[in-house]
């Protein structure tokens, strides 16, 4: 890590996540995103990544790139770009005293209560209604859904991480492991 490169950024990364100074996912996220935007609009590397303005970086990448990713992945893509960016030159200047900007990754929001399934007929049985779908954003971009579904009287099972643009063939996958579950416990 001698200069600025883009391959110097990626080594940061790398370096960030194996030296537990960020989240090793965090790290991973942001040299895998960093990678492919160097892959499709600098395959040939970057010598500076301080003549890069990310805006403007990115705006070529969503123009390469077509459809191939969303708008929220492009998103995603140019805040991890901008941070680890920022992370970088930040280290370069004093790597003693470094420490990593906080991860303003996209937190999962936890259910305010529990759902609990009961029989529904005991005097201390907690019964929660379904509220309908939580829509949230992932930190790979991905917009899920948290969806409750009343089974039965005082049942309701709760899916999380749902992808909002769920294929039907996935949806089929998801089907056929709770079925095989029902079976194994009605033998």
């Amino acid at each position: 890590m001698n200069g600025y490169s883009s391959a110097d950024l990626l080594e940061f990364l790398e370096y960030l996540g194996n030296k537990g100074l960020v989240n090793k996912s965090t790290a991973a996220a942001r040299r895998s995103g960093c990678t492919k935007i160097f892959e499709l609009v600098s395959p040939n590397g970057i010598d500076d990544v301080r003549t890069i303005d990310p805006d403007q970086y990115m705006e070529r990448f969503a123009n390469l790139s077509g459809s191939t990713y969303s708008p929220g992945t492009h998103k995603e893509y140019r805040s991890r770009l901008g941070r680890s960016i920022e992370d970088f030159l930040r280290f370069k200047e004093n790597p003693a005293n470094f420490k990593a900007a906080p991860s303003r990754e996209s937190k999962r929001p936890r259910p305010s209560k529990q759902v609990v399934a009961t029989s529904g007929k005991g005097p201390n049985d907690v019964i929660q209604k379904p509220t309908g779908p939580t829509y949230v954003q992932t930190p790979t971009a991905t917009a899920t859904i948290d969806f409750p579904i009343p089974v039965r009287a005082g049942v309701i099972v709760q899916i999380n991480g749902l992808p909002v643009d769920l294929s039907k063939m996935e949806a089929e996958k998801i089907a056929k492991v709770i079925s095989a579950m029902a079976q194994v416990n009605e033998e």
